[in-house]
């Protein structure tokens, strides 16, 4: 199954953006979905409702992390490697979405709660950020595919 398929299905099941992009690619990276959507469960809405990055984005950074980051200080070959990709990744969703920030893409400064109110009663995390689920995710598989 594509990643956008599995990421679409699991935010409609209820999670998170972050959640849905990071466990949606959780065979390909070698995380159990499990602990994928536990890891990234505070990053909704801009970084737990900051309107900061995108969830959708953060999701993809951790699973990029996840296949060919380091653990080394050393490991500059596999630094480098990661930040091309975080690079790649976020130059395409830029591309496709105008901004990686959650307030401009969702057109709310999600820390208002006032404003946060209002998305939710405008059904705005469904209507925009299925979009940059997808987006995310699809981004995401091609770049874990040809690296």
């Amino acid at each position: 199954m594509k990643f956008s398929t599995r990421s679409i299905d699991l935010f409609s099941k209820g999670f998170n953006c972050a959640q849905s992009v990071f466990a949606g690619s959780a065979g390909d990276t070698g995380i159990e979905e499990k602990t994928a959507l536990r890891l990234a469960s505070g990053f909704a809405a801009g970084l737990g409702y900051r309107g900061e990055m995108c969830g959708a984005v953060v999701g993809a950074y951790l699973a990029i992390g996840m296949k060919y980051g380091y653990s080394g200080a050393a490991e500059q070959e596999q630094k480098d490697h990661t930040y091309k990709l975080i690079a790649e990744f976020i130059s395409e969703f830029e591309r496709r979405n105008g901004s990686v920030m959650c307030k401009k893409l969702t057109g709310y400064d999600l820390s208002d709660p006032n404003q946060l109110k209002e998305a939710r009663e405008k059904d705005v995390f469904r209507e925009k950020c299925s979009k940059y689920i997808r987006d995310s995710a699809e981004i995401l598989e091609e770049l874990l595919k040809d690296n």
